[in-house]
Formats: C-alpha cells, structure tokens, sequence
C-alpha cells in the first residue's frame, strides 16, 4: 500500500496498545480466578468490561466525529497510562484487589472504545478504497497477534514475575502507543476533522443523547439496519462462547490448557490477519453464512469429543471464521455508512454489541457459577457435562436469527 506511511505509525500504535490491554486482561482474569476462585468474579470483570463503554458510547461518538483525532488518541494513551502508574503502585504497596481492579477495567474499557473507533475512522481516511480489505486485514493481525501473545507471555510472567511485572510491561506499551500517536501530527494528508475546515466543533449534548440524525440515517438504510441486527446476535453468539473457553478448560481439562486454547486461537486469527492481507481478494469468495455455520459448529463438536487435539482443532476453525468475518464485516461499515457519520454509526453499533455482550455476559457468569456449584469445584475431568449443554444451547438459541439476519444483509447488499 504506497502513499500512505501514515496508516501504519497508526497500526503499530494500535497493536502495541492492544498487546498491553490483553495482557493486563488476561493476568487480571487470572489474579481473579486465583484470589477468588470464582467463575464469576472472572465474569464480572468482563461485565466492567463492556458496561461504561456501553453508557458513554453516545458520547465517544461524538467525540470522535466532532474533535482532532491526533488529540483524542494521544489523551486516551495518556489518561490510561496515568492510571496503570497508579494500579502499580497499589500492587507494589499491597493495596491490590478487585475493586481497584474493577475500576481500572472501567475506565480504560471507555478510552479503548476512543481509540478502536478513531482507529477505524482513520485507516479509512488514510487508506483509498480499493486497499481497504488489506488495511483491514493489518488492522486484524494487529488485534489477533495480541491474543495470540498475551496468554503465553502473561502466563510466563505471572507465573514467575508476579502481577507487577505484567503491569511495568503495559506502561511500557502506553509509552510505544503514544509516541506512535504523536508521528500523527506530522501527517498533513489525514483528515481529522469531520468536515477538514480547520475548526472544532463545540459540545452539544442534545446531539449526543440521542443522536436522532444517525438513528435515522440507519433505519433508512436497510443495509446499515441488518448489520446492526447482524452485530446484535453475533455478539451474543461470540461473547456467550469465547468468555466460556477459559473457565471450561480450566474446569475440565487444566490451566495449561486453557492457556494453549487462547493461544490456539491468536495464532489461527494471525495467519487469517497475514493471508488477507497478503491476498485481500481471498475474502470475496468466503460466503458469510458458511462462516457464521463454521464458527459455531467448531464449539459444538468439542464438547461431543472430550480430547484437546481435537478441541484444539475446533477452536482453531471457530476463530479463523470469525476473524474473516470480521474483516469482512468491518469493511462493509467503511465503506455503506458515510464519512461524516464514521464515528456515530460505529459509536452506535458498539453501542449494539456492548448491550449485547453485557447481557450474555451477566448470564453466562450466573449459569456458569450454578453449574460449578453442582459438579465440585475446579479441575474435574468429565463426560457430557451440563457446561457442554451451555455451549450447544447458546448455539442453537442464536444461530438461527443470526442466519436470517445474515441472508436479509447479503440481499440487501447484492453478494457474498
């Protein structure tokens, strides 16, 4: 992709920022299982995930859409950083625990909902269309190779370094970022205001709750109406499913193994990140409901078949249809919904998925919790066990809706 050496400061910032976040993640989700050893304090963290990006969503639109996106960036990292300093010293000093955890988990869930939707606002100005599915594609690896990474390296340092080593690190990934950030300022051709006439715009909150324009604009358009359906019941499906693969083989299998799935299913995301990226037209002719049938098939058949190998295999072919479906999916939003809306339609749909996942989440913490309960505690080998029935049930409960959606977009749109 010539002619445009600003997309990628931006991608590498990106990336080195996710690397971070999922590795502070992840070490979190173990601390909570340790201290606590409850599924459910694991899920709450993921509830305090999604909910204050759920409720300020509104705003980050906004914000994106109306302020220098050079700047939101660099506070974001800055703001987010600060407060990593702050949870290291609380951890250096004993003062750790999940409270303070929770609320890091909150704030820093608002400023990567900033910086995930500046990201996708940017790539588009940057990169001309007919390279979208390949920035895309870099955009993938930079989220996948994180998820690939981060439990291999937060294990290891964990396990030997403690949690305060696993924060140091993600100070140093702020730093990275936002100095990545900074080489924004020196690109003229980015177009970071919404209308690129030199001025900001003042806040206006009766434009943010609600924002009736982009409501609008989506309910006319039948195309931009079933991807936020579409959205809706895929982040049921993948929330219900993807949060259940650690405590599952954790309770099952072992830690290790749980471990060596989450890796599993980076590296499958990764080659899907490089592929596209070296062939974007390989995309074209992946049809989305055979994605949408492989990804949930991958999670039935490994609780048919209680062997890792073949577990491994599953969880490899669920998340390399997700992630090309993603790809798919996130240049369908680049290129139907309008420039100048970027930031509020896509503020809208993780608005959609943040409902979403809230409630899958909140569920599935519960159900998990009960099943547990009544089968004895961590690290019991078992056959047919009714967790196995929570991952069939949540697939048969939304695969259906989630194929009509699916066919209506696809006819909606003209193709595949």
């Amino acid at each position: 992709m010539k002619g445009i050496h600003g997309f990628y400061p931006l991608w590498i910032g990106i990336a080195v920022s996710i690397f971070g976040s999922e590795l502070t993640e992840f070490a979190f989700g173990l601390w909570l299982l340790q201290e606590k050893m409850s599924v459910m304090a694991y899920t709450n963290m993921y509830l305090v995930l999604v909910l204050p990006a759920f409720l300020l969503m509104p705003l980050v639109g906004y914000v994106i859409d109306h302020y220098d996106k050079r700047k939101v960036l660099l506070l974001t990292e800055g703001i987010a950083g600060l407060a990593l300093a702050i949870v290291l010293l609380f951890n250096h000093f004993g003062y750790i625990n999940s409270i303070v955890v929770y609320l890091y988990i909150a704030l820093t869930s608002v400023l990567t909902a900033l910086q995930i939707d500046c990201y996708s606002t940017l790539v588009f100005r940057l990169v001309p269309q007919s390279s979208l599915n390949r920035a895309n594609a870099l955009g993938s690896l930079s989220d996948s190779l994180p998820q690939m990474l981060a439990p291999v390296v937060g294990a290891f340092l964990f396990s030997h370094y403690g949690l305060g080593m696993v924060l140091t690190v993600d100070l140093l990934t702020f730093m990275v970022s936002a100095f990545a950030a900074g080489l924004l300022f020196r690109v003229r051709t980015v177009q970071f205001l919404p209308h690129d006439d030199g001025t900001l715009s003042k806040l206006n909150w009766k434009a943010i709750f609600p924002d009736m324009e982009c409501v609008r604009l989506v309910k006319a358009s039948p195309e931009m109406t079933y991807m936020i359906g579409y959205t809706f019941f895929k982040s049921i499906l993948v929330g219900g499913t993807l949060i259940t693969i650690v405590p599952y083989f954790t309770t099952y299998f072992s830690v290790a193994d749980a471990g060596y799935m989450m890796s599993i299913g980076g590296v499958s995301m990764v080659i899907v990140s490089l592929m596209s990226a070296w062939k974007p037209a390989i995309l074209k002719h992946m049809p989305l409901l055979l994605l949408e049938f492989l990804f949930a098939i991958g999670f039935v058949v490994l609780t048919l078949i209680k062997n890792v190998y073949v577990s491994g295999v599953c969880i490899a072919i669920s998340f390399i249809t997700m992630r090309i479906s993603i790809i798919k999916m996130q240049t369908l939003w680049q290129t139907i919904v309008p420039k100048i809306y970027h930031g509020r339609v896509f503020a809208l749909r993780n608005l959609v998925k943040t409902f979403s996942s809230f409630i899958i989440y909140l569920i599935t913490g519960i159900v998990l919790e009960i099943l547990l309960a009544q089968e004895g505690g961590w690290a019991i080998w078992g056959q047919s066990t009714p967790m196995d029935l929570y991952f069939i049930g949540i697939t048969l409960l939304i695969l259906p809706p989630l194929f009509i959606t699916t066919q209506k977009l696809l006819l909606a749109i003209g193709g595949e």
